[in-house]
């Protein structure tokens, strides 16, 4: 697999990774990419995470559009609005209105009502997403009407993870993609949708489009996860392979160890600050930006 990146390797594993482990663990971590250094652009990725009651965890990616003219706030605006709406769902058990918007006051959980031992495909369906996704579109358009600009000036992709004790659900529209570990020792790996790209070059799809539905990528996954990381486009060719369509597990198990270390020797309540800091190294190193001129985003999620 030519032009894929290296983790930073792991100290040895202990002889059970997860002893003493409690809940999601999350890190996370954007560079800007040399082509957007070059413009003057910054870095129009965003992400965000939080968990809520129930022990569900919350993640979604974006990367803005770079030929528009506000793809930073498009992605910004879209993850926020987003996690902003689906705490106030959970919030409300997981049956109330999905009208949270970014003007939501709902904290990152912990006063939820929901029942903990409800899988998520009992809460969630397409309807519900799309009414999230909604929401999202309601606060781009407010962002746009502030600026004068048609809403298409603040396009964005999406990847989106709702995971919880029993099962998990995986959204994408757009590029980029969610790879999840599929066996107990995080060595092999599957990406759960394959990056969408449009019709012509250097295209995909937005959730900004008038028929973003149509190309919405919804995955109910009906077992638990332990592993799983979410990545912007600019990672794409490092860290998947188009020949055979897969994900480069080399790359995602040695990194989940490193996760996982950071964890056993972490005497705080979080690795997740130490790992970020190694992932935002990894991500503005030479090895990675050789191969890449994008901005990159990386997210990972582990219990």
């Amino acid at each position: 697999m030519t032009g894929m990146v290296s983790a930073p390797d792991p100290a040895p594993p202990a002889d059970n990774p997860r002893e003493n482990q409690a809940g999601w663990q999350v890190a996370a971590a954007k560079q800007v990419g040399r082509t957007h250094i070059y413009l003057n652009r910054g870095c129009e990725d965003y992400c965000g995470h939080d968990q809520v009651a129930g022990g569900i965890v919350l993640a979604v990616v974006s990367d803005g559009a770079g030929s528009v003219p506000f793809a930073a706030a498009g992605s910004q605006t879209l993850c926020e609005s987003l996690l902003s709406t689906m705490r106030q769902f959970f919030a409300q058990g997981g049956q109330g209105s999905t009208q949270g918007g970014q003007g939501s006051t709902q904290g990152g959980g912990g006063n939820g009502n929901q029942d903990h031992g409800q899988a998520l495909a009992a809460q969630i369906d397409r309807a519900v997403i799309l009414g999230w996704i909604e929401q999202a579109r309601q606060d781009l358009q407010a962002k746009a009407e502030q600026t004068l600009s048609p809403l298409n000036h603040y396009a964005a992709t999406l990847l989106l993870v709702v995971a919880g004790p029993q099962d998990a659900v995986i959204v994408q529209l757009g590029d980029g993609a969610t790879v999840v570990a599929v066996d107990a020792h995080e060595t092999e790996w599957h990406c759960v949708h394959w990056p969408q790209h449009g019709p012509f070059l250097n295209t995909t799809y937005f959730v900004t489009e008038d028929d973003y539905a149509e190309h919405l990528q919804i995955e109910f996954y009906p077992h638990p996860l332990t592993a799983l990381a979410m990545f912007s486009d600019g990672l794409e060719r490092l860290l998947l392979s188009e020949q055979s369509r897969s994900p480069h597990a080399p790359f995602f198990t040695k990194i989940f160890a490193q996760f996982r270390h950071c964890q056993r020797s972490q005497t705080a309540a979080s690795p997740g600050p130490i790992m970020e800091k190694i992932l935002a190294d990894l991500l503005d190193s030479r090895e990675v930006n050789d191969r890449t001129d994008d901005d990159k985003t990386l997210l990972l999620i582990m219990r």
